[in-house]
């Protein structure tokens, strides 16, 4: 197999080598600064064919994203509306699962995130992407209740999904909707 040109090459002070295949089918290489470019290269080369198929996946995935076109008068909804939309309605849904389930968070944050739906702070602060906004109102729900689990579990264990399913007992339906369709997500780039 020819080598696979490496598209991106963070170094930090990590301990293992990560390799991420982004949606647009880059391969990013994350390595911890004592690794050798030849240490690199011999491990790309050695996953070859994953990088290979999920590149693939990812290039077949994009050709059959539609491109969205403004009819000529039609309005585009910018960032700063779809954040202030969803920090309204992520509040809401937080606040009404919260009260259910009994579990405090400090304050909820939208950010820009392309790859990550959500996250919980160490100080009980939930983030959410605004582009959880445009997902279906039960995905939305499913992330939010994910969240809020890890203000009483802080890992993925058992317990941890124990806990979702107490709130949203069909999760892996939204899990899934995410897995397969969260890429449609990212417009606006």
């Amino acid at each position: 197999m020819p080598d696979i040109p490496i598209d991106e090459l963070i170094r930090s002070h990590r301990k293992t080598i990560g390799l991420q295949i982004t949606n647009d089918a880059r391969l990013i290489v994350r390595a911890p600064f004592f690794a050798s470019r030849d240490i690199i290269h011999k491990l790309v080369r050695q996953k070859g064919p994953w990088i290979k198929a999920k590149q693939d996946y990812f290039k077949q995935r994009q050709a059959k994203t539609p491109i969205r076109v403004f009819a000529p008068g039609e309005k585009l909804l910018l960032e700063k509306q779809y954040k202030a939309r969803a920090l309204e309605y992520i509040t809401k849904r937080a606040n009404d699962y919260a009260q259910i389930t009994g579990l405090k968070y400090q304050r909820i944050r939208v950010n820009c995130a392309k790859t990550r739906w959500g996250s919980c702070g160490h100080k009980n602060t939930l983030n959410f992407t605004w582009r959880l906004i445009m997902a279906p109102p039960r995905v939305v729900d499913y992330v939010i209740a994910h969240e809020l689990t890890h203000l009483k579990q802080k890992d993925h264990s058992h317990r941890f999904w124990e806990g979702v399913a107490k709130i949203i007992p069909d999760y892996r339906q939204e899990e899934q909707w995410l897995k397969q369709n969260g890429y449609l997500l990212a417009w606006p780039k």
